[in-house]
């Protein structure tokens, strides 16, 4: 998630940052998805920046509670 904020980097994007960097666990990453989608749509547009997060999910499978990963793929696949 860091790795998709690049710099240079606006007050938000420090914010979020910050965000993910102290995250205590997974679920606290996971629910940061929002605000770095916000992030990342202002600076790219929002079908790059959902590319990315779509990159970044299977990174959580095994992590958290599967309802949570499956609301995503489902709500992927209603979007395509």
């Amino acid at each position: 998630m860091l790795a998709c904020l690049v710099p240079p980097l606006d007050s938000m994007a420090v914010q979020v940052q910050q965000r993910i960097r102290f995250s205590a666990d997974p679920d606290s990453l996971w629910y940061l998805r929002g605000d770095l989608l916000h992030v990342l749509a202002a600076r790219q547009g929002e079908m790059a920046a959902r590319a990315q997060l779509d990159r970044l999910t299977p990174l959580f499978e095994g992590l958290l509670p599967k309802a949570l990963t499956r609301a995503q793929k489902n709500g992927r696949e209603a979007r395509h």
